[in-house]
């Protein structure tokens, strides 16, 4: 039987960046992504993206809806919903329709 990869009780994503995995260059996705790993390259999706919090990216990240985690060095732009969770770190600028940001 498959792991189940969700991340605060979703659904299993269709694409999984795991821990311990590092993807260099750009990738476009479909679906929703879940990355736990690192990621240099630009990151586009028209579903959720979901970043865990050990996950590094040094990317530029496109996607409808996200849940941010971990650590972005890019411009983050976000179609709809931002997810902010205590122990997200971005460094660039955020664009969204609307935002929460969880406290701590």
């Amino acid at each position: 039987m498959p792991e189940d990869h969700s991340f605060g009780g979703r659904p299993s994503p269709a694409t999984v960046i795991a821990g311990g995995v590092r993807v260099e260059g750009d990738f476009t996705s479909q679906g929703d992504v879940l990355i736990e790993g690192e990621v240099h390259g630009n990151v586009t999706t028209t579903g959720l993206l979901t970043v865990g919090p050990q996950a590094k990216l040094k990317a530029g990240v496109k996607a409808e809806k996200a849940i941010i985690a971990g650590i972005i060095e890019g411009n983050l732009e976000v179609g709809s919903h931002l997810d902010l969770k205590s122990t997200a770190s971005i460094l660039g600028d955020i664009t969204c329709q609307t935002a929460s940001v969880e406290s701590g």
